[in-house]
């Protein structure tokens, strides 16, 4: 049994052994499985899980194995500084508690998994469940379902008063706050300026519609393709600036063709930017040759999962080359990643 953080640190390091991997799981990623039996790359406390995945200087994944005891985040501060990821082992449906007094500080949470889902439970008597930076952003990613637990009083995210940040959503996320009405998800105070970016939405992103609140003076961005309906909430009474894009299908303007997003700008215009599905990812989990775009020093670029290949990751937009056109490559956080995904670039 690892009895202190040193110890953890050091195995974490320098152990050798067989790492325990599972289905669609790499060998770089942590398993943390309560009840369990630690060898390799398995811890059976959240704490030790947590300590060994921030000695990896990349983006890192705690993989949730909840067959043998619930997965139940104790309370702590853990800091992902936007380099870790939360997700189910395997490709059963797994059930996570984040405890009241535990909080998750720039932690994604993604799940590729379909059908059988995340769910991540946030107690919230006292403490919210998570934070995020200043001018960071929490990723929700794929078959997740964000909900608060029955007896909830506080938010789940709260953004003050000087908060610029984000919450990223794609691939059918879930946020619910049906188990404790009344209680916001996400809280903004008066001043708080909070940009939500949704994409690729199956089901709707809220559940009962009032999952965010907001005085007057708080400010809400809400980016979004067609598979989401515009912004709105009877318990937000803030400023919601909307920026809508359009998957075009069967192109009709003289402008677009098939397959490219009417991306409205500020001033009323339209910027034509490409989405579409890349070639399988090559060697090293990347993409064997770039992909054409137009791509300017704003452009956000946005991921989906078509079809697995290989043992999927988390993946980004690497090799990018500005210019009309330009180019990408996607790089995924597995270098055996060979999967096929679909892309969206904006701006």
């Amino acid at each position: 049994m690892r009895s202190t953080t040193r110890q953890v640190a050091d195995e974490a390091l320098y152990r050798g052994g067989t790492s325990v991997v599972g289905p669609g799981i790499g060998a770089n990623g942590i398993v943390w499985r309560p009840g369990g039996v630690e060898e390799g790359n398995v811890y059976t406390t959240f704490p030790d899980a947590f300590t060994a995945a921030a000695l990896v200087d990349f983006v890192t994944t705690i993989y949730i194995d909840d067959s043998i005891a619930p997965a139940n985040i104790p309370p702590g501060l853990y800091d992902g500084k936007g380099m870790l990821l939360l997700a189910q082992y395997g490709v059963n449906a797994t059930t996570v508690t984040i405890k009241d007094g535990a909080t998750l500080r720039d932690v994604g949470i993604s799940s590729l998994q379909t059908p059988n889902v995340l769910f991540v439970i946030c107690e919230c008597v006292t403490t919210q469940a998570f934070e995020v930076s200043q001018f960071a952003e929490i990723i929700l990613y794929g078959g997740i379902v964000l909900t608060m637990q029955v007896g909830a009083l506080v938010p789940a995210l709260l953004i003050g008063a000087t908060d610029n940040n984000s919450l990223i959503a794609t691939a059918s996320p879930i946020i619910d706050n049906s188990n404790a009405p009344g209680v916001p998800v996400i809280q903004l105070v008066a001043g708080a300026n909070f940009s939500f970016e949704v994409y690729t939405q199956f089901f709707p992103l809220f559940t009962t519609g009032t999952e965010v609140a907001g005085p007057v003076g708080s400010t809400i961005n809400f980016f979004h393709d067609d598979s989401t309906v515009d912004f709105s909430s009877p318990v937000f009474f803030g400023t919601v600036t909307d920026h809508k894009s359009s998957v075009i299908t069967n192109a009709s303007s003289g402008s677009a063709t098939a397959g490219q997003v009417a991306n409205a700008d500020g001033a009323g215009g339209v910027v034509w930017a490409p989405v579409g599905t890349a070639p399988a990812l090559g060697a090293g989990g990347v993409s064997a040759a770039p992909i054409v775009a137009n791509v300017t020093t704003s452009s956000k670029f946005f991921f989906s999962l078509n079809t697995p290949g290989g043992t999927p990751g988390f993946v980004y937009a690497t090799s990018i080359v500005l210019g009309s056109p330009g180019s990408f490559k996607i790089s995924s956080t597995s270098a055996l990643d060979t999967s096929i995904y679909n892309y969206e670039v904006l701006g």
